[in-house]
């Protein structure tokens, strides 16, 4: 039985707007001296009640089974060459990965051709063997056939046979040759699904370190794993089997004050809930910090229909 392994990973950015639970998660010990996990709660508790008091409804929860809202640090100078390292080792990737798509195009288109002459020889032989099966069961049920005729026939039957053998030997060859692209193609559809994890992995290390460095407060993961087993026999596809796994995580970054530190995890507890980007000044959902969101959280006009539209 032929086994393929098929790890689609995929990664987005925002999803369908509902109800989450969060509690807090690993804070880095660069914050220890800055805030405490119990200080930590406390601006999520206030979050959760100064957005939910101006909607009218609840958005969001504190559960010890919820999504980690987690502080990490980096400091620059480490960041800036760990990230140029990793940009490097991931565009190399990407390369692999084109590269890769292209042997795979070909492996296939050339796996399909070669299963055809395969399938059509096959059955080609079989009729042979068809029609001199056929042709002896006759010659030998023959009672009457003179000595001259018999060994005419006996002859033919002896190169029917070894035309029939060379033929079997042909497509032994080209089962083989199926067999073997087979397995190179499976080796390189396992090389591309680990290709494009690590690529995966380097480029939410890159977003990481360039966060760190303070390009950006904080961000919201929705991270969705799909692993397919895919079992065949003989060509065909037998069995299928696929497991999803869903993991969703807020990380801050850096915050200059306790105000900015609310603001920002208000903003990224609103991607979690499924609201996106809105281009209006002052708004909590700018994808820029506003000033007035950090002097005192609130909710804009078009928040609100933000979150009426989306959650």
């Amino acid at each position: 039985m032929i086994r393929i392994f098929l790890l689609i990973i995929l990664f987005f950015h925002f999803a369908y707007g509902e109800y989450k639970n969060v509690k807090v998660g690993h804070v880095d010990k660069y914050y220890h001296n800055k805030i405490t996990t119990s200080e930590l709660k406390k601006i999520i508790a206030e979050v959760e009640q100064t957005l939910e008091s101006q909607v009218g409804y609840e958005l969001f929860g504190i559960d010890p089974n919820g999504v980690e809202i987690s502080l990490l640090y980096v400091k620059p100078s480490i960041a800036k060459n760990s990230l140029d390292r990793k940009i490097n080792r991931y565009e190399k990737k990407i390369k692999v990965l084109k590269n890769l798509e292209k042997e795979l195009l070909n492996l296939k288109d050339k796996f399909e051709n070669m299963n055809k002459k395969y399938q059509s020889s096959s059955e080609i032989l079989n009729k042979k063997i068809k029609t001199y099966n056929y042709y002896v069961k006759n010659v030998n049920e023959n009672k009457s056939l003179s000595h001259n005729q018999f060994q005419k026939m006996k002859q033919k039957v002896l190169q029917e046979e070894s035309h029939i053998k060379n033929e079997q030997k042909k497509l032994k060859i080209l089962f083989k040759k199926l067999k073997s692209l087979e397995r190179e193609h499976n080796r390189k559809v396992n090389k591309y699904n680990h290709t494009i994890q690590s690529s995966q992995d380097l480029a939410r290390q890159i977003e990481r370190i360039s966060h760190d460095m303070k390009i950006v407060k904080g961000n919201t993961f929705f991270n969705k794993v799909i692993e397919k087993k895919i079992y065949k026999q003989n060509n065909k596809v037998i069995k299928t089997h696929t497991k999803e796994t869903i993991t969703n995580k807020i990380e801050i970054y850096s915050y200059e004050s306790y105000g900015e530190l609310r603001a920002v995890i208000a903003h990224e507890i609103g991607h979690l809930i499924g609201l996106p980007h809105i281009d209006a000044k002052g708004a909590l959902m700018n994808p820029i910090l506003q000033k007035n969101q950090i002097e005192e959280l609130k909710l804009t006009n078009e928040d609100i229909l933000n979150i009426k539209r989306n959650f």
